[in-house]
């Protein structure tokens, strides 16, 4: 055996507490790769989906308050001028760039005819609602497309990679059954094509 004197330390002593240390030193460096390189994109993506969902739920909920109008007029001017919902979709991360509105009447052999609401007469008289037994009966359903861009959570730098460097464009479709299927006394016309 060797002995040590006062104040030194062995070889194999040395070799241990050198391995030990370096462990340490490259740790940091690694820890900062794996977060600003892996999870703060993985948490960027993450946050895609979620924008996704409130978007849908908001533009989805904003077709069945839209199907309760007298009017498909009314309904075509409430999407107008209702800028509420946009402006919540704005303070969650989305902008909304498009939105449409139509009628959709779908017959008996499930072919879909659409129409843009809230132009008068836009519907041809066979599709329009008939209380004749014999006949067909139709489905009539609002339907809103809008085009939207959903910002990533951080804005990072570098190339056009949507998700993570720019908004993501999505596109969402949404559909309610339209509730007033009678006429109007005052013009003879029904509510649904005015």
């Amino acid at each position: 055996m060797q002995q040590v004197q006062s104040g030194e330390v062995s070889p194999s002593v040395r070799r241990r507490l050198r391995n030990k240390g370096s462990a340490i030193a490259e740790f940091a460096p690694a820890l900062c790769i794996l977060i600003c390189g892996v999870m703060l994109p993985l948490l960027d993506l993450g946050f895609i989906p979620i924008r996704y969902a409130v978007a849908y739920v908001m533009v989805n909920s904003k077709i069945n308050q839209l199907a309760l109008a007298k009017s498909a007029g009314n309904a075509r001017q409430a999407l107008e001028w209702d800028s509420g919902w946009k402006a919540r979709l704005a303070g969650c991360g989305i902008q909304v760039k498009k939105s449409d509105l139509s009628i959709v009447v779908t017959d008996r052999s499930n072919q879909q005819h659409r129409f843009r609401a809230g132009q008068k007469g836009v519907i041809p008289g066979d599709l329009l609602p008939n209380p004749d037994p014999e006949k067909p009966r139709l489905v009539y359903r609002l339907e809103i497309s809008t085009s939207l861009e959903i910002s990533p959570l951080f804005t990072m730098r570098g190339q056009g990679v949507p998700g993570l460097t720019s908004p993501v464009p999505v596109g969402i479709t949404a559909l309610a059954n339209w509730e007033n299927l009678a006429g109007d006394p005052e013009t003879g016309e029904f509510y649904i094509n005015e």
